[in-house]
């Protein structure tokens, strides 16, 4: 997250610190508001999920609303900062969040929106068919139902154990890896009506099991991340 601000703080330019009142910041997906402390760095946030939770209540002084990113109650061109980590991917319905996101923002508005890579889908198969066995063991052994493993995509049968599962909303692994191609990511906001302006990746990472590490040094040569910032203004 320090580096996801320090980039957004960067574009937004001067010392984060002076007039950040007047940056109205919203978060999407914000889940259990994780990231809002560091946002508070940039300006006033907003949160807002499809859900509410247990951690976002004991937030004080929070302003939070329990809505959908395809329907809003925020004004139009309210929002400096529109901000999303790992959630565009979990959206069924993008042609109506993206023209609400559009909305809301402010005409030099800047969108961040962290994204996975078709890299951490790839290292993420070993996990998946591990979990898998262990829920298969569990179930056989002790007759405990196998634990879920993300979205597994179409399909019945042996063909769904087999094949690996998808993250977010897509109809099998390969329309998922082929979204997760950086250069999908970009097809798909520049066909939304939006300009990048800055493609910056994050972290090597797969499975919450696994290390987080730095694209620094040689993983940063080896351009291998898995997770990417796309930093975006509304087209003219």
């Amino acid at each position: 997250m320090d580096l996801i601000i320090g980039t957004m703080s960067d574009l937004i330019g001067g010392d984060p610190a002076q007039g950040k009142k007047h940056i109205r910041v919203l978060e999407f997906g914000c889940g259990n508001g994780f990231q809002i402390p560091y946002l508070n760095k940039i300006g006033s946030v907003t949160a807002s999920d499809v859900y509410t939770n247990d951690d976002i209540k004991e937030m004080k002084g929070l302003d939070f609303h329990e809505c959908s990113i395809t329907n809003t109650p925020f004004r139009d061109s309210h929002f400096d900062v529109v901000f999303s980590n790992h959630v565009i991917e979990h959206i069924e319905d993008r042609d109506s969040a993206f023209r609400e996101i559009k909305r809301i923002g402010a005409p030099d508005c800047i969108y961040a929106f962290s994204v996975p890579t078709n890299i951490w889908l790839l290292i993420s198969i070993p996990a998946l068919y591990f979990n898998r066995f262990k829920g298969f063991c569990r179930e056989r052994l002790f007759g405990a139902p196998a634990a879920g493993n993300g979205n597994s995509g179409k399909g019945t049968g042996i063909m769904r154990r087999l094949l690996p599962g998808v993250h977010g909303e897509y109809a099998d692994f390969f329309e998922c890896y082929r979204s997760f191609v950086p250069g999908s990511w970009t097809r798909l906001f520049q066909n939304n009506g939006f300009s990048i302006i800055k493609m910056q990746p994050l972290l090597f990472y797969g499975p919450s099991e696994w290390p987080l590490l730095p694209t620094t040094g040689k993983f940063n040569r080896l351009k291998i991340f898995s997770s990417m910032l796309f930093l975006l203004r509304k087209q003219s």
